[in-house]
């Protein structure tokens, strides 16, 4: 499953080589769905981490925000906050380091 989801992001040229490694057992694909009504037009987005963890916050701090620092000067740096603590730190972490022409910006989920 892992080299299916990376060949599939390599094709459309996703850089992938700070992608975290997590290992065990009960890790799966996570999958998402998005419900739409035609009647309403409103959506409903169904997701499953499968076992997967969020990112680590430090495995952020260490290696992928200096990797953002030096090759991307623009940025459009995209949060989900569904570990608020995890993702309060790294969001923390990204506006010290940031750069001026970089936007943070933070989904919180219900």
């Amino acid at each position: 499953a892992v080299a299916f989801a990376l060949d599939s992001l390599h094709a459309y040229n996703v850089r992938t080589e700070r992608h975290e490694r997590v290992q065990g057992e009960a890790i799966g694909m996570p999958t998402s769905m998005i419900l739409s009504s035609r009647a309403t037009g409103s959506r409903t987005i169904v997701s499953s981490r499968r076992g997967l963890r969020e990112l680590c916050a430090e495995y952020f701090s260490r290696e992928v925000l200096p990797a953002l620092v030096r090759e991307h000067p623009v940025l459009w740096l995209h949060f989900e906050g569904r570990e608020p603590g995890s993702v309060a730190r790294m969001v923390a972490e990204a506006d010290r380091a940031r750069l001026a022409a970089w936007r943070l910006s933070v989904e919180v989920e219900k």
